[in-house]
């Protein structure tokens, strides 16, 4: 490995410098068009639910708008009331608990994705929870009237 590294010339580093540079460069753009294409789509979901389902954060939310982990957002709707009772009285925070609580509100994307995501993001997963109870009224500051 000395032996290489004597070898190198200023010319041969500057010229794998700039093959990095370029390829970092290239890493940049598809991530700025990917980050697009992602605000893109959250646009169209936002207008689309907002015609199909009313208005957004009190029937439905829009969760992950900023990509965490890449897997797109994800689209809830208000559900069944007995589902929230069920929810906050179990002590439970397991994934599979999040999902048995939010997957029949998920919107978007279909199903058993939603379940992957909350699978392999459980963090995610409690972003979806919180925006679910927020549908159903506990919105901080919003009952203390701040």
């Amino acid at each position: 490995m000395a032996n290489e590294e004597a070898k190198t010339t200023p010319e041969s580093r500057e010229a794998r410098r700039a093959e990095l540079v370029a390829k970092q460069a290239a890493r940049e753009k598809e991530l700025e068009e990917r980050e697009e294409a992602h605000r893109d789509l959250c646009l169209e979901l936002v207008d689309k639910y907002s015609g199909d389902l009313g208005v957004r954060g009190e029937s439905w939310d829009l969760v992950n708008e900023l990509n965490v982990g890449g897997v797109g957002p994800i689209i809830i709707k208000e559900g069944d009331p007995t589902k929230y009772k069920k929810w906050s009285s179990s002590p439970g925070l397991a994934p599979e608990d999040v999902a048995a609580y939010v997957l029949d509100s998920v919107v978007y994307p279909e199903r058993r994705e939603a379940a992957d995501i909350i699978h392999r993001k459980p963090i995610l997963g409690l972003e979806v929870v919180t925006a679910l109870n927020g549908l159903f009224g506990a919105k901080e500051g919003k009952l203390r009237g701040k």
